[in-house]
């Protein structure tokens, strides 16, 4: 722990936040199985591939959001 608590406060909140993305990005790409299972009963229906397809292309913004403070130059 040693390590962490000595990187600047900048940092750690890019690592905060990227938690967070993690985890929305996690959230919306589990989400279409639990929908299908409850709402639509496990049947396949032309509304559901429609959220589906919604619900996985907005997990890959927080998803793709993740890459950035990576590849800055100013994380060091």
């Amino acid at each position: 722990m040693d390590g962490f608590e000595k990187l600047p406060n900048l940092l750690k909140y890019v690592h905060l936040i990227s938690l967070c993305l993690t985890a929305v990005s996690i959230i919306l790409l589990m989400t279409p199985a639990a929908y299908h299972r409850i709402v639509e009963r496990g049947e396949e229906t032309e509304h559901f591939h429609r959220f589906a397809r919604k619900t996985l292309l907005a997990a890959m913004a927080p998803l793709a959001l993740l890459f950035v403070p990576t590849s800055s130059s100013w994380c060091g």
